[in-house]
């Protein structure tokens, strides 16, 4: 990495700092030690970068150093064997993007909601089980990814993060959504799929900026009358499910749908005029 911090040093014509000339430290996909990470972020305090990356390094606990980068706006400790949660991050608090998925944490680190600045969180891929309702203090927050993480139920508290444009949970446990789902009304891309869904709550028909949701592989025997308050709605993924039929209605009034997935459900008979409707997959 630092070869290539180096070169891009040099293309853009700022003068070659003197930590350069140091051992670099592995950053090639290999296994890195404690010793090592805590070296590497010592280098990344020194040249200010606002980038931390110690993703794929098979870390079992994070550097206690990370506490004192100042800064830093991007980290990185994905697909890692992370069991404890990593609550040194908490005082970095000029914190945008955090990506915490492929580890093996069943808590999120505590005092979380004092990253005040996070607009992205990405948690995927660990057995958390429950989330605390302190998620929902992430105000800023503009996309999460919760997927397979083991989650049968979500907080209310989730639905004040009123900034929130892309949101993904596929692959829990969910069998209902919050009922106050519809105060995510920036809430643009949606993925709920593989989950226990059989229905979607009232307020759903509040989300009007939603162009993309993703119901696959649930549980829906029809699709629900909210949808047809969403105006703005693309792309519609049922495949997988128990649909059974589909009234005019839904063809009607979804009038901007370019995309609707129907495979593999419980319909025996398509409407012939459907023919002609080439954004209807069966």
């Amino acid at each position: 990495m630092f070869s290539e911090f180096h070169e891009r040093k040099q293309r853009t014509g700022f003068q070659t700092m003197r930590i350069f000339r140091a051992q670099p430290i592995r950053m090639d996909g290999l296994r890195m030690n404690l010793q090592e990470a805590e070296n590497y972020v010592r280098q990344v305090m020194k040249i200010n970068d606002p980038v931390l990356n110690l993703s794929h390094r098979s870390l079992v606990i994070i550097p206690r150093n990370i506490e004192g980068i100042k800064g830093i706006r991007t980290l990185m400790l994905n697909n890692n064997c992370l069991i404890l949660p990593p609550d040194e991050i908490n005082t970095l608090t000029e914190l945008e993007e955090l990506n915490l998925g492929y580890n093996k944490l069943t808590l999120l680190p505590s005092g979380l909601q004092n990253l005040q600045r996070l607009k992205r969180l990405i948690c995927s891929n660990n057995p958390l089980g429950t989330l605390l309702p302190e998620i929902g203090s992430l105000i800023q927050l503009q996309e999460l990814w919760l997927d397979h993480c083991q989650l049968s139920c979500l907080p209310t508290g989730i639905c004040n993060l009123k900034n929130l444009c892309r949101f993904s949970i596929k692959g829990n446990r969910l069998s209902s959504l919050p009922e106050t789902i519809g105060q995510l009304k920036t809430l643009c891309w949606l993925n709920v799929s593989n989950n226990k869904l059989s229905d979607l709550p009232q307020s759903f028909e509040c989300l009007h900026l939603l162009t993309h949701l993703d119901l696959g592989f649930n549980q829906f025997d029809s699709i629900p009358n909210c949808l047809l308050c969403l105006p703005q709605l693309i792309t519609l993924n049922l495949r997988n499910n128990q649909v059974f039929a589909v009234s005019e209605e839904v063809i009607v009034c979804l009038k901007n749908l370019q995309h609707l997935d129907l495979q593999n459900n419980m319909m025996d008979k398509i409407p012939k005029h459907w023919k002609d409707l080439n954004y209807v997959v069966t």
